[in-house]
């Protein structure tokens, strides 16, 4: 048992010192590439100095709402082997160099999935004499204003690095998220539930993990890079964002032991119904995905509702541990500020460098460790629990010496008989002259020779069923079958090895096993019978053995 606490116990401090690991390993990356685009001998800046066409110079995070076109110089820079470089999300672009158009990318979509590409990436050559660069910025949806970052002309190897460089830090917080998911996930599969067989939580708290995950992903523009598709990446988050309000209420659900309560199937109702209404609205070409965002924001409010009321139901009701209940209470404000913030922002924070998760994977990971790591600390108090258990049930069950079956569970088998209509052989055995082993030689000498006959019994009784010590020198087998022969050559086998043992051994006192045997056939007669004269069987032939001894 010690053993088995020892390696729980290491298991889980395993888990924890990998998690500060890669902690510790992302706030490394994020110093190296915490360094922002610095214009130098090898490239310009160009987020700022844009003209208008009524001569209006503004910065791109100060263009008006609508359509614009906007002028840039490019005297004096050298373009050679360079590209204009940018970051865009959810703007339509046609770039022109003196007057002649380089490049545009107006993408057109199915109905389905909307007008918006979400987030791209642009590399856009220029010839090497160009004087004037001239950009026409359409907002795919009316109102909006041109979100343009990172606007820079530069090598693009360099670009591409340094996009990387100042990515990866929060694409690996994403893996780390989304590979905290899955192992969640894989824990409530393999045994994540209770002894009793209730959920303790890990499979609410891996998939909401996943989806938080894949959805910061789209900030950090590594994805869209990789697969050149953004207009997937952005339907992905979409869904995400769609099905991501259900996962915390089922986890607190959970946590407060209300899996009956009435707001997991009110909040499904409303995630179907906001999935069924974006899929033929946007089908059919009525509302884009993009306005039905609203909705899928809506039951993310109601979520938030229902998992307060619930900590607030299970703090009156005392159905969660008050560690428990403190540490999701925690984790869950964090959790809810980081969305509340990010929600704000997407509504009424326009081009921001950051995109739209930073507050929510912030207060999402502070969460995720919360409350990771106490069900890691309940698994592991629950498996040197169910440790104790078995152990219990294995000392109530097995006889210590022999490790045959006990009497309890002789017991235990006598009942499972009585309830089933299978017939089977009973066999009842004693060890003959223990009580001379004990008396003369020790209940050392004793006990070996208990050990001996149970060896016996087993090894030659064992195939055919299950062998039990019932009292000091008596035994029982019952065999799964009432095939006499068969029985009897098991018997005569058992006998034999009773000789080798005497022959090898050479025990002060030989080894004698008297026994009896009788079918037992639950449409004829009763256990209880059957029993008895199996016993009387035994007791005869226990007799016969001692008086030609």
């Amino acid at each position: 048992m010690k053993a088995f606490q020892k390696t729980a116990h290491t298991t889980f401090t395993n888990l924890i010192v990998l998690l500060l690991a890669i902690v510790m390993f992302v706030i490394v990356l994020s110093q190296l590439g915490s360094g922002a685009y610095v214009q130098d001998t090898d490239s310009y800046e160009m987020t700022t100095q844009w003209q208008m066409e009524d001569g209006q110079v503004l910065a791109l995070a100060e263009l008006p709402a609508g359509e614009v076109t906007v002028s840039h110089s490019l005297e004096g820079m050298d373009l050679r082997e360079k590209r204009f470089c940018l970051k865009s999300s959810d703007t339509f672009l046609s770039v022109q160099a003196d007057g002649v158009q380089v490049y545009e990318y107006a993408p057109v979509y199915p109905p389905i999935l909307g007008v918006s590409y979400g987030n791209y990436l642009h590399m856009i050559p220029l010839p090497s004499d160009a004087q004037t660069l001239t950009m026409t910025l359409t907002p795919a949806y009316d109102g909006d204003t041109a979100d343009l970052r990172s606007v820079v002309i530069e090598d693009p190897a360099k670009y591409l690095t340094t996009l990387y460089r100042q990515g990866l830090p929060a694409f690996i917080a994403c893996l780390v998220m989304v590979g905290f998911g899955i192992v969640m996930m894989l824990l409530e599969v393999t045994g994540g539930s209770t002894a009793t067989g209730q959920p303790m939580g890990f499979l609410p708290l891996g998939v909401f993990s996943v989806l938080i995950g894949i959805w910061s992903m789209n900030d950090t523009f590594v994805l869209q890079s990789f697969t050149q598709h953004p207009e997937i990446i952005k339907i992905a988050c979409y869904l995400c964002i769609l099905l991501i309000a259900y996962p915390p209420v089922s986890f607190i659900a959970t946590a407060a032991k209300r899996w009956d309560s009435k707001l997991l199937p009110s909040l499904a109702g409303l995630m179907a119904l906001n999935l069924v209404s974006t899929l033929i609205l946007s089908g059919a070409g009525i509302v884009d995905p993009h306005y039905m965002l609203m909705f899928s924001h809506f039951n993310i409010l109601v979520a938030m509702c229902m998992t307060v009321w619930l900590m607030v139901q299970a703090s009156r009701n005392k159905t969660i541990e008050r560690k428990f209940l403190l540490t999701i209470m925690i984790g869950m404000t964090a959790a809810l500020v980081g969305v509340g913030i990010d929600l704000l922002r997407f509504w009424f924070v326009k081009n921001s460098e950051y995109g739209s998760s930073l507050f929510t994977s912030v207060g999402v990971l502070i969460f995720l460790i919360a409350e990771g790591a106490y069900l890691l600390g309940e698994k592991n108090r629950m498996l040197i629990e169910q440790g104790n258990a078995e152990l219990m049930k294995k000392l109530a069950y097995s006889d210590a010496l022999t490790e045959l079956g006990s009497r309890t569970a002789y017991y235990q088998k006598e009942e499972f008989l009585r309830k089933s209509e299978q017939s089977c052989m009973i066999v009842m055995l004693d060890i003959n002259w223990l009580k001379k082993v004990n008396d003369t030689y020790g209940h050392a000498a004793g006990d070996q020779h208990i050990i001996a006959a149970a060896t016996v019994i087993r090894d030659c009784l064992g195939g055919l069923g299950s062998c039990y010590r019932t009292g000091g020198d008596e035994f029982a087998a019952i065999l799964d079958t009432d095939d006499s022969p068969t029985v009897e050559a098991a018997l005569h086998k058992m006998e034999d090895a009773q000789k080798a043992y005497n022959t090898t051994e050479s025990p002060p006192v030989p080894l004698q096993i008297a026994y009896g045997y009788a079918v037992y056939d639950p449409k004829h007669t009763a256990l209880e019978i059957a029993e008895n004269t199996a016993d009387e069987r035994m007791y005869e032939m226990k007799r016969r053995m001692k008086a030609t001894r």
